[in-house]
């Protein structure tokens, strides 16, 4: 294994003839499937400069980046929710971990179901995030991707992963 470049967030790696990246000190991100007693879906919309273009996606953020080193997984989950969103939840679950792109890093990620949702503050996220909260009832979404695809935006593929969890715990 040879590190090729090391940045302040990524770092890249040259193994055999695989080239890969990687985040310093192990820091995996929490990701939260939020759902509404109205059966609401919880999605955001921020741009993403890997994308050049906004993405719709759950709400999520680092596990004990910056300030939160040492931080739970559970923690930085509750607190990404109501930074990003504004709402609280009284009930998380922590439903799967794994990669989301296992071909070019070794980032994991954990996967939280929550609801019970509390509106505690506008959200809109921390320092220069520019986050939009989308309240989508489970019966539109299709008809939400495709109005939202065709305005440009892309789609993070862990939306459904999301929705299959909050199926199968029978809360949408």
């Amino acid at each position: 294994m040879e590190e090729i470049y090391k940045g302040k967030f990524l770092h890249y790696i040259k193994t055999g003839n695989w080239e890969w990246v990687t985040r310093p000190n192990d820091i995996s991100a929490a990701v939260i499937a939020a759902v509404t007693d109205k059966k609401e879906l919880v999605l955001i919309e921020q741009f993403r400069v890997p994308m050049n273009a906004p993405v719709i996606e759950w709400p999520a953020g680092l596990v004990g980046d910056g300030d939160y080193e040492g931080e739970e997984s559970f923690i930085a989950a509750q607190r990404e929710l109501e930074e990003e969103t504004g709402y609280y939840a009284k009930n998380f679950k922590k439903v799967v971990h794994g990669p989301v792109s296992a071909g070019m890093s070794d980032e994991a990620n954990d996967l939280y179901i929550a609801w019970d949702l509390e509106k505690v503050s506008e959200g809109g996220g921390v320092d220069d995030e520019e986050i939009i909260t989308h309240l989508v009832p489970f019966a539109e979404l299709h008809e939400f991707i495709e109005k939202k695809q065709a305005q440009g935006c892309a789609l993070d593929l862990k939306v459904f992963v999301g929705v299959y969890f909050l199926q199968k715990e029978g809360l949408i």
